[in-house]
């Protein structure tokens, strides 16, 4: 419980990863492995603001997100988020048709 790591078991072993977004996927990267589930990137306060702005907007996308003040100051990358919204099944699923 080290602030900064995650610790994921993966085939029996611990597998130690940065929570910082670009320095996971260096390592991920670089251990030359696609792991079958997500490390936990997104804190919990970081995983409620971007569940609250989909709840208070549904039709929000991941670039408007992105953009959110809230967002921008714990600089969550694109690429994370849309990981995280994909993960869990929260992705939009159609294209919007109302113009």
């Amino acid at each position: 419980e080290i602030p900064g790591i995650s610790r994921i078991k993966q085939e029996g072993v611990f597998i130690y990863f940065s929570v910082e977004p670009d320095q996971y996927h260096q390592q991920v990267k670089k251990r030359g492995t696609a792991l079958s589930f997500p490390v936990k990137l997104l804190t919990d306060s970081q995983a409620i603001t971007i569940l609250v702005a989909l709840i208070k907007q549904h039709d929000i996308t991941v670039e408007d997100i992105v953009a959110l003040p809230e967002v921008k100051a714990s600089k969550l990358s694109f690429q994370i988020i849309q990981e995280f919204l994909e993960y869990h099944g929260l992705q939009k699923k159609s294209p919007d048709t109302r113009r």
